[in-house]
């Protein structure tokens, strides 16, 4: 059950809609065999940031379309549909 803190209006989980994108990138870098070094070189973002918001805090909508385009995907791409309310 997630803590109360963690769910926004609508009972969207926060820290599994942040696992869940984290996840989704980190196998599209696998499907790409991009490391974190080679992806923060090809957003500009600092690799402790990177993986920081990717595997820990949550991506900004900036970072989220800088890895997109890095990744050639679109940042919709890593989001799950769920997530959203209906």
């Amino acid at each position: 059950m997630p803590s109360e803190s963690s769910l926004i209006d609508g009972g969207i989980d926060l820290d599994r809609l942040r696992e869940d994108v984290g996840s989704r990138i980190r196998a599209r870098m696998g499907g790409k065999r991009i490391s974190m070094s080679a992806l923060s070189q090809m957003t500009d973002i600092p690799r402790s940031t990177l993986a920081h918001q990717i595997d820990r805090s949550g991506l900004t909508v900036q970072t989220l379309v800088l890895v997109a385009k890095a990744l050639d995907s679109d940042p919709a791409e890593f989001l799950p549909t769920s997530a959203v309310p209906q």
